[in-house]
């Protein structure tokens, strides 16, 4: 990319599991008015983009455990960029995790995923403050992030692309309004039957063999009654508790989300 370009650059930084994956093969793709760096070319973006380009740059790329090093790489090379953080509620976004986790093998159970009385878990409190990660926006770029929330993706599809295309300065077609999501999701009876073999006596061999865990997921789903009384995935009282743990991060990223783009914050929470 052109050192002297005159057109803004934004980027969208995302956390997995808030939708980044719709938000970059199905609307990012179809919006005018914009110049679109598909995420396979995020890491030379400075060589695709043309010289003629007059237009915004928008880039899109999701992380996980290097959200907060990827941040700051990318604001130090573009510190004039204008980041876009998209939010998830705390349950929903760690089932999504866990879910994800298991369907590619994993073996602990959801009390050993996030444990918020412990903080023993793969995922520690730490890892779910999502507030500290707009801190970390706002720390390393010279603009403020535009806050877009997961919940109005999926309930308030207009709210959601016309926050969008109003900070970035493009327009959609009206034929993303009832667009889905890409991915094929597996319940949770599914993955809790995947999830008892991956735990048993076998379960090193079974976590390490795509087919079989498939064609387990397979069995529960054709024959439901061979997953009736396996335990629940997730565990009755897990999501209330930890909605309480992390109740004062999400009330902190919704005021944050006020200062920043009152227009943002969805209409059903």
């Amino acid at each position: 990319m052109p050192k002297n370009r005159t057109y803004p650059v934004y980027v969208h930084l995302g956390l997995e599991r808030t939708g980044t994956k719709y938000l970059q093969h199905t609307v990012l793709p179809a919006l005018k008015g914009i110049f679109f760096v598909p995420r396979r070319q995020y890491w030379k973006m400075e060589s695709f983009v043309p010289d003629s380009n007059d237009l915004p740059v928008v880039v899109s790329n999701e992380f996980d455990w290097m959200l907060d090093f990827e941040i700051k790489d990318f604001a130090r090379r573009y510190p004039e960029a204008h980041p876009i953080f998209v939010l998830r509620e705390h349950p929903s976004w760690l089932v999504s995790q866990f879910k994800r986790f298991v369907k590619n093998g994993g073996q602990l159970s959801f009390e050993e995923f996030f444990d918020p009385d412990s903080d023993q878990g793969r995922y520690e409190y730490k890892d779910m403050c999502f507030a500290l990660k707009i801190h970390w926006l706002l720390k390393h770029f010279k603009h403020p992030p535009l806050i877009l929330f997961y919940e109005d993706l999926k309930h308030n599809r207009k709210k959601y692309l016309d926050t969008l295309c109003a900070h970035i300065g493009a327009e959609y077609p009206d034929d993303l309004l009832g667009s889905k999501a890409r991915h094929v999701s597996y319940s949770e009876r599914e993955l809790a039957f995947l999830l008892s073999f991956q735990r048993g006596p076998f379960g090193n061999f079974i976590s390490r063999q795509k087919l079989l865990r498939y064609f387990l997921m397979f069995l529960a789903r054709t024959f439901p009654f061979l997953a009736k009384k396996k335990p629940p995935l997730i565990p009755e009282g897990s999501l209330k508790r930890i909605q309480l743990k992390m109740s004062k991060d999400w009330e902190e990223c919704l005021v944050l989300a006020e200062e920043l783009n009152p227009k943002s914050i969805p209409e059903n929470l």
